[in-house]
């Protein structure tokens, strides 16, 4: 295994050991907070086809070669971010018609569930999927000390909390908490990384303005620092 995904597997095993979430110890499903559903991941690995590598939490892994479009976009974004690998949706799908009404409405049951990392789920509408041209949404289901580690996409992003919570994000080189109701912009190619403290889980709603679904993971070398709980934080559950 290379140093860049070792970093990012640490960064990983931070959010597990952070997370009071990982009720039963499952990796594809687990009985959600506060009444939710189960939540499982749609793929798994004995989806893939060909040389594909899907992951238990459902993503398609795709290696980064070296001085090709992607890294250079990485270089060019001046953060010096070393991506490890992009994570998608798998492909296996088939296009609707567009010719009646259902085709128009999208169910959450129609949408893609991956499991990226440990206390984090998040169900996505995949504009491609679903005849969109620059659209793509993703809900996430955001346990205590779930989250995701330090990634970047092509595209700006915009995080939506419509209601309380207490996130802490990383934007770029700034770690900072903030609580909703709240609008992040994550401008495209800026490492960020976000983690749930409150014992509530939190539903976040993700825009991108492209159809397909992808993200890079890259080092995160203050992973364990960043997704470590405060020590007074069900204190801080009883305040806000």
């Amino acid at each position: 295994m290379s140093t860049n995904k070792l970093k990012v597997l640490i960064a990983i095993t931070a959010i597990a050991s952070s997370s009071s979430a990982l009720a039963h110890g499952s990796s594809s499903h687990i009985t959600a907070q506060g009444g939710s559903p189960n939540l499982t991941a749609t793929y798994g690995p004995e989806d893939a086809l060909d040389n594909d590598i899907v992951t238990q939490g459902g993503e398609l892994l795709i290696d980064i070669i070296p001085n090709r479009e992607i890294t250079r976009l990485h270089d060019a974004s001046g953060f010096f971010t070393i991506p490890t690998q992009r994570h998608m949706l798998p492909p296996y799908y088939e296009l609707p018609a567009m010719d009646h009404k259902n085709d128009f409405v999208i169910k959450m049951d129609e949408m893609v569930t991956i499991n990226p990392a440990p206390g984090e789920y998040v169900t996505i509408m995949e504009g491609k999927r679903h005849g969109f041209k620059d659209t793509t949404i993703g809900i996430t289901y955001t346990q205590q000390g779930g989250g995701a580690p330090l990634h970047t996409h092509e595209t700006e992003e915009s995080h939506v909390l419509v209601s309380g919570g207490k996130v802490r994000y990383q934007l770029g080189h700034e770690v900072f908490v903030v609580k909703g109701p709240y609008i992040i912009n994550i401008p495209p190619m800026v490492p960020h990384a976000f983690m749930n403290l409150k014992e509530k889980p939190i539903k976040l709603v993700v825009t991108l303005p492209h159809n397909e679904w992808e993200a890079d993971f890259v080092e995160h070398d203050n992973a364990e620092e960043f997704f470590t709980l405060p020590n007074n934080h069900h204190e801080e559950d009883d305040n806000d």
